[in-house]
């Protein structure tokens, strides 16, 4: 250990449990961030998006699990879902921020973890095989029918289907491994989820870039009434201002450098390209 070595050196067995290591960036230290860097608020109990008229009240259009959230974790499955706004001109994230906050944001339906928890990639155990994932999916009651990979609404009963498995992985990194009627939770061992949810959040999804949540299809995240109209329509005009991709000065080399440092951070990616895992999945 860091406290009984006595030159600082590391063995190679040390040295490789540092490189596959890293920590999840606490809830609060990210709040933090997104209300420095962002402008978001905690207005009257709640976890708001920047701007005003996300924040709730007796004459606002704003809505409880779009525009704010009773708790920051609700806040983050929907950044996970739909993206960050637009940061502040006047403000930036340096590439470690950008990186935790990133991890923080796509973690958010890896279930089995502790708020700020380190994780260490030689203990959980290898990564999932495409075909593994699928298994496990399978388990938990996700199919492949009629040539498209069926994902159940548990607001509707008109499951979504994709055609591509990219388009599926992708979902499922969005919006989290849905529950399914009739199947229990524990049809997967805690450990073998653990690499499950792992594996999917490793999907490529671009986190600074915002996606407008469609009127009324929320997905798993289903806004509530608004405060003013109980029965009135959900507004949609201000929510443009959101659907912007994050802006920086230099933004290419911002982005080559951020990539480059999750190399260096051993930021997990578990997936294989799409069409090698597409013909593993057809093939099984």
């Amino acid at each position: 250990s860091p406290d009984s070595a006595s030159d600082g050196a590391s063995s190679p067995s040390e040295q490789s449990s540092l490189d596959t290591t890293y920590q999840i960036m606490a809830s609060r230290a990210a709040w933090l961030l997104l209300s420095d860097r962002y402008g978001f608020k905690f207005h009257t109990n709640k976890y708001c998006l920047p701007g005003k008229e996300n924040w709730p009240g007796k004459e606002s259009l704003a809505v409880e699990g779009m525009n704010f959230f009773a708790t920051v974790e609700d806040l983050r499955k929907h950044l996970c879902a739909y993206g960050l706004p637009e940061i502040k001109p006047t403000k930036g994230l340096s590439e470690v921020e950008g990186v935790d906050l990133e991890r923080w944001v796509r973690y958010a339906h890896v279930i089995n973890i502790r708020d700020a928890e380190i994780i260490n990639e030689n203990e959980i155990g290898e990564s999932l095989t495409p075909k593994q994932a699928w298994v496990m999916l399978q388990k938990l009651g996700l199919r492949y029918s009629s040539g498209s990979y069926i994902y159940p609404n548990s607001d509707s009963s008109i499951a979504s289907k994709f055609d591509r498995q990219e388009d599926f992985f992708k979902h499922l990194a969005r919006f989290g491994i849905p529950r399914v009627d009739g199947i229990q939770p524990k049809a997967v061992s805690e450990e073998d989820r653990l690499l499950l949810d792992l594996y999917i959040a490793a999907t490529p999804v671009e986190t600074f870039k915002r996606i407008l949540p469609p009127s009324g299809e929320i997905n798993e995240i289903t806004p509530k009434r608004t405060m003013r109209n109980r029965s009135g329509p959900v507004a949609t005009t201000d929510q443009r201002t959101f659907v912007m991709q994050k802006q920086t000065s230099n933004h290419k080399a911002y982005r080559m450098e951020f990539e480059n440092l999750k190399i260096l951070r051993t930021f997990p990616t578990r997936l294989i390209s799409s069409q090698e895992a597409f013909s593993t999945l057809v093939s099984s």
